[in-house]
């Protein structure tokens, strides 16, 4: 049984009390039906012990439900649109509440890229990402005043520790009520912004979005691509005959130090958003499955940008990691087709039919009938 997946027969839901995790009373009825010969009941997606089945009221995982409605009906737009509005309500009652709610709001954008509105999705991305930011700062911010205050302690210095802690009661509250949660890892945050690149079609910068997380090799580095650039003023100005003989080489270091020092430092100021390279490790490591994740999108990003050669690569690579996850045969086998490679494209295909989710019967017709059309081609 899987969260969200199924349908009830009256269209309610119910959420297990501990957990808060909710589900279609059919889905739980059949799951209870399946756990009935185990001393206890435990919650379908983590486990913990269901001590008994109250509902509750839970506006995240009620708007989760219709989400994964709405994804289910994809080919009925009207109600697919009405699943998503119903989860958007949802979201926005408790948003009204607690407008700096991070789970909320990421279920907001997860709604939005469902309803095809990419920009609207990566504005409430860069909010979460804001008040990540600023939480983030608060805490730091408190525990370096609370070294101080210890310290102040220790020296027998009890006014300034005093002063420190009117400090801190200012950023924090008393009780800390002015601090807001923080993300223990933004990785899910910058998958989905990839995700909204995507529908945008700014495959590019997509594509850089993974090769970041994956810490992968950027290209060409950038004080070479600033030498470049000032070789090529110098050309302009002084004529080629001059730029070879007297200031080549000064005019690429140079011009090279200088484009590095400016990306770094000058575009920093102008915004207090970090790059991803920018963020502490811990903050931007993908687990393993995440890692597969990146793979598969930039199998679709490279393909995008017709550069069928890394396309075929990375999809190679998300295929060794998981070759049941769907679509990722069809891009590679795709980028084939465009190389020429039809044998290599018609073999990916017939993988696919035997790998790629044999549950789902409309993802293996879809690949039927690009195996189909790829052996008409050959």
């Amino acid at each position: 049984m899987r969260h969200m997946s199924g349908r009830s027969d009256d269209g309610s839901y119910r959420s297990i009390p501990n957990c808060k995790h909710a589900f279609c009373r059919q889905c739980l009825r059949e799951w209870h039906a399946f756990e009935k010969f185990k001393k206890e009941t435990t919650c379908p997606t983590c486990r913990s012990v269901l001590l008994n089945d109250q509902s509750e009221d839970n506006p995240i995982e009620k708007a989760k439900i219709y989400g994964a409605r709405a994804h289910k009906h994809s080919n009925n737009p009207e109600q697919k649109l009405r699943h998503c509005e119903r989860a958007l309500q949802e979201l926005d009652k408790l948003l009204s509440r607690d407008g700096s709610n991070i789970l909320a709001l990421f279920t907001k954008a997860e709604i939005l890229l469902l309803q095809s509105k990419p920009k609207d999705a990566l504005e409430v991305l860069d909010t979460i990402l804001d008040i990540d930011y600023q939480n983030r700062s608060k805490r730091e911010t408190v525990a370096r005043y609370l070294d101080q205050v210890d310290a102040a302690g220790r020296s027998g210095n009890t006014l300034e520790a005093d002063r420190l802690m009117t400090l801190v009661h200012e950023i924090a509250g008393t009780r800390g009520e002015h601090i807001g949660n923080i993300l223990e890892n933004l990785v899910d945050i910058f998958l989905l912004k990839a995700d909204v690149l995507q529908q945008l079609g700014e495959w590019f910068a997509a594509k850089e979005v993974y090769k970041d997380l994956l810490e992968l090799p950027a290209g060409v580095p950038r004080w070479i691509i600033g030498g470049v650039m000032a070789t090529i003023i110098l050309i302009i100005i002084y004529g080629m005959a001059a730029t070879i003989t007297k200031y080549f080489v000064s005019a690429f270091w140079s011009g090279g130090v200088l484009y590095e020092i400016f990306l770094r430092y000058g575009s920093s100021r102008k915004s207090k958003k970090k790059t991803i390279l920018s963020l502490p490790k811990e903050l931007r490591t993908p687990s393993v499955p995440q890692q597969r994740q990146c793979y598969m999108n930039m199998t679709k990003c490279y393909y995008n940008l017709q550069d069928y050669t890394r396309a075929i690569y990375a999809g190679e690579l998300a295929l060794h990691m998981n070759r049941h996850y769907a679509g990722v045969h069809e891009y590679v086998a795709k980028a084939n087709k465009a190389k020429g490679n039809m044998e290599e494209a018609q073999r990916t295909m017939q993988r696919a039919i035997l790998y790629e989710t044999p549950w789902d019967t409309g993802n293996i017709e879809k690949q039927l009938a690009m195996l189909e059309e790829i052996t008409t081609r050959q």
